[in-house]
C-alpha cells in the first residue's frame, strides 16, 4: 500500500499490511497475517495505529518533517530483531545509514505514582571498554557485564506506572536503585510490594511481611503477573541479545519498548488480570 502522509491516522488493517509490504510478504489469511506481523514489529498492528494516533496528537508527527508511518515500523523492526543493522536495512529496503537514523526516531517515557510492585530485571551487554573494565557491571544471573532497571506496575491493572535505570548491575542491587528514585516519588505512608531484594525498608512490603496466607497469596499473583511485564521486554530482541550499542541508546529502546507495552496494556492485551482484594493491606502496614 502506499505510504500516507505523516498526520494521516491508519487504522490497524493499514498498518497491518504497510507492515507485510515492508518486507515483502503477502499471505492470504487474516490471522497468519498478523502473526507475521508479530513476528517481525513485535507488537499487535491495533498498537501500533494508536501510537501513531498518540504521536499526531502530540503534534510529534509535525515536529519531525519527513515522518512517516513506516518509520514507527522501522523503530518497532529495529527493537524487535535486533538484527545486524546492514541484515536489517536490506530487508527493509533503505540503506544503512538512513535506516540507523530513522530506527531510533520514537522515543518516549511513563511515569506517573500509583500503589506498586517493584523488581529489578537485568540485561546483558557488551563491557564498556571505554569506561575502563570494572567489577561494577557483573551481573550474577549472566555471569558478566550487564545493566539492570527498576520496574513498577500498578497493583491492580498491571500498568506500567514507573520504570528506572539503566544502572550497572554490580554496582547497583535493586534496594540501592529504589532509594535512589521510586522511594524519593512515593506518597507520605504509601508502599510497595517488592522481593526479599527489598528487605530492610520499611515502605517494601514483602513476603516475609504478608499478613495471611491469603494476603501472601494476593501478593505471589501480583508479582507474578509483574514478571509476565518484565518478561516481554526479552520478546523485543534488542532487549533479550547482547546490547552491542551505547548505554544511552539502552536506556532510550527500553523506554520505548516500555511504552509500546503500557500501549498493549490499554489495548487490552495487557497480562492477566489481577483486582486485589487486599489493597487495604497496604493500610494496615502503615
Amino acid at each position: 500500500m502506499a505510504d500516507k502522509p505523516q498526520n494521516i491516522s491508519l487504522t490497524a488493517r493499514e498498518f497491518l499490511y504497510l507492515g507485510l509490504d515492508l518486507t515483502n510478504k503477502t499471505v492470504k489469511s487474516e490471522s497468519l497475517a498478523r502473526d507475521r506481523f508479530m513476528a517481525h514489529y513485535g507488537t499487535e498492528p491495533i498498537v501500533v495505529a494508536v501510537m501513531w494516533e498518540m504521536l499526531i496528537d502530540d503534534g510529534w508527527t509535525k515536529k519531525k518533517r519527513g515522518c512517516k508511518p513506516k518509520h514507527l515500523l522501522f523503530a518497532l523492526k529495529f527493537k524487535k530483531s535486533y538484527d545486524a543493522e546492514m541484515i536489517t536495512a536490506l530487508a527493509l529496503g533503505v540503506d544503512e545509514k538512513t535506516y540507523r537514523k530513522l530506527a531510533h526516531r520514537f522515543k518516549k517515557d511513563s511515569h506517573q505514582k500509583a500503589l506498586m510492585v517493584v523488581d529489578g530485571v537485568d540485561f546483558e551487554i557488551k563491557e564498556p571498554l571505554s569506561l575502563g573494565f570494572s567489577s561494577a557491571w557483573f551481573s550474577h544471573k549472566f555471569k558478566g557485564p550487564g545493566v539492570r532497571y527498576e520496574l513498577a506496575t500498578c497493583v491492580n491493572t498491571g500498568d506500567i506506572v514507573w520504570f528506572h535505570g539503566p544502572f550497572p548491575c554490580g554496582s547497583h542491587p535493586d534496594l540501592k536503585i529504589f532509594r535512589l528514585g521510586l522511594k524519593k516519588h512515593l506518597l507520605q505512608g504509601e508502599k510497595v510490594w517488592g522481593d526479599k531484594g527489598y528487605q530492610g525498608d520499611m515502605t517494601i512490603i514483602t513476603k516475609y511481611t504478608a499478613k495471611s496466607p491469603e494476603h501472601l497469596r494476593e501478593i505471589n499473583r501480583a508479582r507474578a503477573r509483574h514478571e509476565t511485564v518484565n518478561g516481554r521486554f526479552k520478546r523485543f530482541k534488542a532487549m533479550s541479545n547482547v546490547f552491542r550499542h551505547s548505554l544511552k541508546k539502552h536506556g532510550l529502546i527500553y523506554s520505548s519498548v516500555a511504552v509500546v507495552l503500557q500501549i498493549e496494556q490499554i489495548c487490552g492485551y495487557g497480562p492477566f488480570e489481577c483486582t486485589s482484594k487486599h489493597n487495604s493491606a497496604l493500610e494496615e502496614e502503615v
